[in-house]
């Protein structure tokens, strides 16, 4: 038994054999998530995306609108982007919500395992994609996805900046 820990652990002591295993747990993890989008059920805030994109043909008018309220209009205009060219689909709207979960995995794969190690990049990966309410979000015709990945981009950003000085972190946050 102990030469098998050895051998396996040894393996993962390899970059190539890192990255595979990094993107094999956050590909199961796009995969579960792109597999929660094929359904017609939506919250009333669902709805309210849906509403606004069908009733407001311009960025300009978005970014009025948004205005008067709550919701930031940068996911709005992502979605506009996206749906001027495909149409407002729901199931779009969803995978949508999924793209930035898969920037956050590729953030995991390439800062956490370059700047933490392959542990604390695999642990990231795991959790970041398991926490319940990501599962929940993650499909969800909102912004929370996408302000996932903003925020956890900031927080890299800061932390190189903070280490090492270079201007890109400084841009980058």
């Amino acid at each position: 038994m102990n030469s098998a820990i050895t051998f396996i652990s040894s393996k993962l002591n390899k970059k190539p054999v890192q990255y595979i295993v990094l993107a094999v747990a956050s590909l199961l993890f796009t995969v579960l998530y792109v597999s929660l989008c094929f359904n017609k059920n939506i919250w009333t805030d669902e709805a309210f995306t849906i509403d606004l994109l069908n009733n407001y043909k311009t960025y300009g008018a978005i970014a009025d609108y948004t205005a008067t309220d709550v919701h930031p209009p940068l996911y709005y205009f992502i979605l506009k982007a996206v749906t001027d060219i495909f149409g407002v689909r729901w199931t779009l709207i969803k995978l949508m919500s999924v793209v930035p979960m898969i920037m956050v995995f590729v953030m995991g794969i390439t800062y956490v395992r370059k700047r933490f190690g392959f542990k604390s990049a695999l642990l990231f990966i795991m959790l970041t994609g398991a926490i319940p309410c990501t599962m929940e979000y993650a499909v969800q015709m909102r912004m929370y996805a996408w302000c996932m990945a903003f925020v956890t981009g900031a927080a890299f950003s800061a932390y190189d900046a903070y280490e090492t000085g270079r201007i890109r972190s400084f841009i980058g946050l």
